[in-house]
């Protein structure tokens, strides 16, 4: 049996012992199961002829269960399989010049999804007592107001290979304590493969009223895994620290962010990385938003080399210094909802997700993008 099927094993069964302790000691069996079922259909082009048609279809369970407020869990079963193909091939996405960098050094361009995946999204324990709120277990640790990218986030990974998008939870221990309009304090800790690779976080939050603005100061420890040693390609492990801002409010009438921090490296150059953006909606209900993002850890031009491109797939790492976000979104036909967005960045590449989001029943909807 290899590890990680122990590993998923061993999560199940802690989901359903978790679960059967509240059914048993539940007056009430207030246990509630819900979920959805998604089917996803891709169809991929590029100008050197490459054409790929993926299929993937998605069952996810939730699960909560729990007496009253005090105690209560939650758990979140994903269940994904991809129909067709499953083989993909990253010379038909990259330059020439990287592809050959990266055969010179012995690094596969050709990659494969899991066919089948069964994993544990979230599975947490939430305790409440005296104006606290403790949670512990699989859970969604991001921070920060930003729609593209939130740099106060370091706790989760999005890998760019996987077609389903899938943003995992973390296995953490939580505490948080509100107070007041808008006060809060959190603490988090990590666990990792010891006490010095484990990862901590502090926030301090209020809502600054004269100026209408929620206001939050955020601090980071933790050991980073998103370089590339510059040679070998291999993953560079370092500390980092990072000091954070993150603002949310109003002005003019426009909803408008900014979120950034700035990052203490141990072996790298430190850098900041700082994001801001608005958003208004008109009378006639349509939605209009903007965001920009500065990366001081990213080229400031289009000559990108292998590795640039190896941390942005890996990782989900800035490629470009200066990177924008531009969209809108109108509702039509009491049941539709359109919307177009524009990705680009300063190095001149840009690239375009239209969509369209149908209700076609009340417990079914239907998505078309480009």
């Amino acid at each position: 049996m290899s590890n990680r099927r122990f590993h998923f094993r061993f999560q199940t069964l802690a989901l359903v012992v978790v679960i059967s302790v509240f059914a048993m000691n539940s007056k009430c069996g207030c246990i509630e199961i819900s979920g959805y079922y998604e089917n996803t259909l891709l169809q991929e082009y590029t100008e050197d002829g490459y054409d790929n048609l993926s299929n993937a279809s998605k069952l996810r369970v939730n699960i909560d269960a729990g007496q009253g407020d005090e105690l209560t869990f939650t758990g979140n079963v994903n269940f994904i399989s991809h129909h067709l193909n499953v083989n993909y091939d990253l010379k038909s996405y990259l330059p020439e010049t990287v592809i050959v960098d990266l055969t010179r050094k012995g690094i596969p361009t050709e990659f494969m999804v899991e066919k089948n995946r069964i994993f544990l999204d979230n599975a947490y324990l939430t305790l409440r007592f005296s104006g606290m709120r403790l949670r512990a277990g699989r859970q969604q640790l991001s921070w920060g107001s930003g729609y593209g990218i939130n740099p106060t986030d370091l706790f989760h990974r999005k890998d760019m290979l996987d077609p389903t998008y899938e943003k995992e939870g973390v296995n953490a221990l939580r505490l948080d304590h509100n107070w007041g309009i808008g006060g809060n304090l959190s603490g988090i800790i990590v666990p990792g493969r010891k006490l010095s690779s484990s990862g901590y976080a502090l926030k301090l939050g209020t809502h600054a009223s004269k100026i209408g603005y929620d206001i939050g100061l955020t601090i980071h420890h933790i050991e980073d895994s998103t370089s590339l040693d510059s040679e070998s390609y291999e993953i560079l492990n370092q500390q980092r620290t990072a000091l954070g801002l993150d603002l949310n409010g109003s002005l003019f009438g426009m909803g408008v962010w900014m979120e950034g921090n700035f990052n203490l490296m141990e072996v790298e150059s430190n850098f900041s990385r700082i994001v801001t953006g608005f958003d208004y909606t008109l009378e006639n209900g349509l939605y209009l938003m903007f965001e920009g993002m500065y990366d001081e850890r990213s080229q400031n031009s289009d000559s990108y080399t292998a590795r640039d491109w190896m941390e942005y797939i890996q990782f989900g790492e800035p490629i470009s210094r200066y990177r924008y976000m531009v969209g809108i979104k109108q509702s039509f036909l009491e049941l539709a909802e359109g919307s177009l967005f524009i990705f680009g960045g300063n190095d001149g590449s840009y690239f375009l997700n239209p969509r369209v989001d149908v209700s076609i029943s009340q417990n079914a909807d239907m998505t078309i993008f480009g």
